[in-house]
């Protein structure tokens, strides 16, 4: 109830040409409905490109390639029989929930860029507002999910599972290399970052296996990743952490009970383990943009995993609070650094492909995880199965080591070929 949508305009493409008229979502996705073959058009994918009966979203250009096609083939440079390039944003107001002044803040932009803009390239800019068919209630504007948008993809942005700054990525820096601060709209990343849709997708309203859910699993699960060795090492260091990672949160409380804490101590162990992950993910996030986040992360989980290891050495209640907060704090790294180490990695652009099937590693490492531990601690004891976890969380850091310089070498492989 606390979430507001994003700002989402239709962008109408268009030039005296009648034939001709590109139409996409930028915050969302891109249409080409263009009539004749143009570059933009989606790319014809190989068998091995495709899965579920459905390409990926890296065969599909950008709404920002969309909309800058053919604008440096449409005249001469120095001519005046230039075709008048024409771009309206409509407002997709189906919640009633969209600034007006955020509306107001860009029409005053685009007309001041209109004066400047169509002397140098041609290009006309309008904004139509069109007021939504029907009257919003007040718990209809509140709670969002009473309507559904049929134009939201939001999986179909290459920033979907991004957690960083944006203004780190290469796509951002160069809108701003692209475009003048005082013109920009706010616009240009978002058309940098997502992906077409096409009118097939669009027109589909019913179904669970909609083409749309299909691109998103052939996205996130296309293995053409898995033949890069050093995300093959990541995968297995994501396997073999959350083999230990859920040991604290299922076991911890039974153990220390065991051991003779009292329950008034009990009530709050795991508790003090997700306080310390919420400072953790602060923390760590702000360190990852001053340092390597694959270091980063190597470090914290192997700390992580140490204070497992001793966790068992003092049964003082003080004691297993600061190893809830040494654990908390340092794992946090599993989560809130995943998505800034893959980009700084493979880049954005396959960013959704890694999480995907990095997940599904970690998806095996956390189905196996609580049986070996409950396995261990039922022939041996609790000290032995925090042990075993604390282990399996030093040996994924340890994986992680020589991630770097293995990508390092692979782009190098990749600029010579």
């Amino acid at each position: 109830m606390s979430f507001r949508p994003l700002l989402s305009l239709t962008v109408l493409k268009g030039t005296e040409d009648k034939t001709r008229t590109v139409t996409y979502l930028p915050n969302v996705s891109g249409i080409n409905e263009s009539r004749t073959p143009t570059k933009a058009n989606v790319l014809a994918p190989t068998a091995t490109e495709k899965l579920f009966g459905a390409a990926s979203n890296l065969n599909f250009p950008t709404a920002a390639e969309i909309v800058n096609e053919g604008e440096a083939n449409t005249a001469a440079p120095g001519t005046s029989t230039m075709v008048q390039s024409r771009l309206t944003l409509k407002p997709d107001i189906i919640h009633g929930t969209i600034s007006r002044r955020q509306l107001k803040q860009v029409q005053s932009i685009l007309s001041r860029l209109n004066d400047d803009e169509q002397d140098t390239t041609n290009m006309e800019v309008l904004l139509k507002i069109e007021e939504p068919k029907e009257k919003s209630s007040c718990w209809a504007r509140l709670c969002h999910w009473e309507r559904h948008n049929p134009h939201s993809r939001p999986l179909y942005r290459d920033d979907a599972f991004y957690e960083g700054k944006i203004e780190n990525l290469p796509e951002y820096q160069k809108t701003l290399a692209d475009v003048a601060r005082d013109k920009k709209t706010g616009l240009e990343y978002q058309l940098a970052v997502s992906r077409a849709v096409t009118v097939v997708d669009m027109s589909e309203r019913r179904g669970v296996f909609t083409t749309a859910v299909r691109r998103v699993l052939a996205t996130m699960m296309d293995p053409k990743l898995l033949k890069r060795v050093s995300y093959m090492l990541l995968c297995l260091s994501g396997f073999l952490t959350y083999l230990g990672y859920l040991v604290p949160y299922v076991y911890l409380r039974d153990r220390n009970k065991k051991a003779g804490i009292g329950e008034q101590h009990n009530a709050f162990f795991v508790s003090s383990i997700g306080l310390a992950n919420a400072i953790g993910r602060f923390v760590l996030g702000a360190l990852a943009y001053k340092f390597d986040p694959v270091y980063l992360s190597c470090v914290s989980c192997g700390l992580a995993g140490v204070a497992t290891c001793v966790s068992h050495f003092s049964y003082d209640p003080y004691y297993q609070y600061a190893y809830c907060g040494v654990f908390g704090f340092f794992i946090a790294s599993v989560s809130c650094l995943r998505s800034i180490m893959l980009v700084s990695l493979y880049g954005l652009e396959k960013l959704t492909n890694a999480m995907g099937m990095m997940i599904m590693f970690q998806g095996f490492g956390s189905l196996l995880s609580t049986p070996i531990a409950a396995t261990i601690k039922d022939c041996i004891g609790y000290e032995y199965a925090f042990i075993a976890a604390g282990m399996f969380l030093i040996l994924s850091s340890v994986v992680v080591v020589p991630v770097r310089h293995i990508n390092n070498g692979e782009k190098r492989k990749e600029t010579q070929a």
